[in-house]
């Protein structure tokens, strides 16, 4: 039975876990490093700022190309026995360094930090003073911080609310009605716990890699820790928030979806982590699905090749409409896209002449873009909520905040038309609200599909 690690009083014992009583390494912090010259100062510089013992940096350089490495040896001979660099002969990815990380680290646990980003080390404190005293192979951190220009947001603020958590609640039944970080900086792992069970992260995936990882370590755990003590910030920019398009990232998520359903068959899970399995496939299968719509021929032809060497896997697998279709015998996956091409565009012929903004910048409104432009239709712009994106451009048109569309739109409601790119129920809703009386429909990509299963 997995059993919930309840957060004790605080106390001070800082004291106790900083001496230099015991030369044994407790943290090992693994940095991913490629291009980062940018960032990688402070990134470092937020780590080692103050003493802090019984730890480790360990800097794996993805073969950059900038000064990137000439800063970090800058770094390691200020600190030659806390700084470790390990370089790459060639760029592998961000996975492939992680996983050096983990095989060459000597701490009892780990901390995952991204270059761009950098940790509030008081906080960390905390967090590694319940991690002593408690020894979980898995620390949950429920809300970090976002660095959005100058602006520094805690999450907990935006996505974590009050949750009640039952005492010796498995939990895989937990996170099937709660939300679980994607992010690997959201945990902090016991290294022992990943090199005994094998647990690493995926090659040949280049977008999603910490999801499956995080699912797997989820389904394996024994112990754990929930702590609402923000330590990390995620430095926001725009590439970060792009939803990215293509064949590899196509292939990334499909390897992704492979990796879990060889999981699920070769692991015995009982009922609740199957369904969390089932759960995670379904989200994978989402994002992949408006992907796939805009790829050209040829490489849909590739994905279809990847597909059926490994379709059997999908046997048994029942989730959403999508997946149904994957598991057909005679799917056929160029078949499929152009059937669902044709329906989104039969769907607002009626609206072939007017003005034809898309609300939500994210993989379904991008791919819902392109096909309405590849068909002839008006396409007017995005509109956002994130502040960030505003201004931005997507096809030549620039993102609109609701204020700023209603502005420009003021009195035209006959020749405008929104479509609601979301999928979330919940959100469609407030969007509704925000669009006023403005004439919209929401577009639920998976509904289209209903008729092929």
């Amino acid at each position: 039975m997995v059993r919930l690690m309840q957060q004790s009083r605080q106390k001070n014992h800082s004291l106790y876990l900083f001496k230099k009583k015991n030369n044994n390494i407790f943290v090992s912090f693994i940095v991913p490093m490629y291009n980062s010259s940018k960032s990688i100062k402070k990134c470092l510089n937020s780590i080692v700022k103050k003493n802090f013992f019984n730890y480790e940096i360990i800097v794996v350089d993805d073969h950059s190309k900038d000064k990137s490495l000439k800063i970090v040896k800058k770094f390691s001979k200020i600190y030659p026995n806390i700084i470790k660099i390990f370089q790459n002969k060639k760029n592998y990815g961000v996975s492939y360094s992680r996983n050096v990380g983990i095989k060459k680290s000597k701490g009892d646990y780990l901390v995952f930090i991204d270059s761009d980003d950098f940790i509030f080390k008081k906080n960390l404190f905390k967090i590694i003073d319940k991690v002593k005293i408690f020894q979980p192979e898995i620390t949950i951190i429920e809300n970090y911080f976002v660095k959005i220009g100058k602006k520094i947001i805690n999450t907990k603020d935006i996505f974590v609310k009050n949750r009640k958590i039952k005492k010796k609640q498995p939990i895989e039944k937990y996170f099937l009605k709660n939300f679980m970080k994607k992010q690997c900086w959201s945990y902090i792992y016991k290294r022992k716990f990943l090199i005994e069970n094998k647990f690493f992260f995926p090659k040949d995936v280049h977008i999603a890699e910490d999801q499956e990882l995080v699912i797997k370590t989820f389904l394996k755990v024994k112990n754990f820790l929930f702590l609402n003590i923000p330590y990390y910030c995620n430095n926001v920019d725009s590439g970060s928030l792009s939803h990215k398009m293509g064949y590899n990232v196509c292939t990334s998520y499909l390897n992704v979806i492979f990796e879990l359903l060889h999981f699920l068959k070769k692991n015995k899970l009982n009922k609740n982590q199957k369904a969390l399995v089932s759960m995670k496939i379904d989200e994978f299968a989402s994002e992949l699905l408006p992907r796939i719509l805009i790829l050209e021929k040829k490489l849909l032809q590739k994905i279809k090749t990847i597909y059926f060497k490994k379709r059997k896997l999908f046997n048994g697998l029942k989730n959403n409409n999508f997946i149904n279709s994957l598991i057909k015998k005679n799917f056929d996956i160029l078949d499929y896209t152009e059937k669902l091409i044709l329906r989104i565009v039969l769907k607002f012929k009626k609206f072939e002449k007017q003005k034809i903004y898309i609300f939500s910048r994210n993989a379904y409104g991008i791919a819902l873009a392109n096909i309405l432009i590849n068909n002839g239709y008006k396409y007017s712009g995005f509109i956002d909520n994130s502040k960030l994106l505003q201004g931005k451009k997507i096809y030549n048109k620039k993102i609109l905040s609701p204020q700023k569309f209603h502005s420009t739109n003021k009195n035209d409601n006959k020749n405008i038309f929104v479509i609601i790119a979301n999928q979330q129920i919940k959100v469609v809703r407030q969007i509704k609200n925000q669009l006023k009386n403005k004439p919209s429909y929401n577009l639920n990509f998976l509904s289209l599909i209903k008729k092929d299963n």
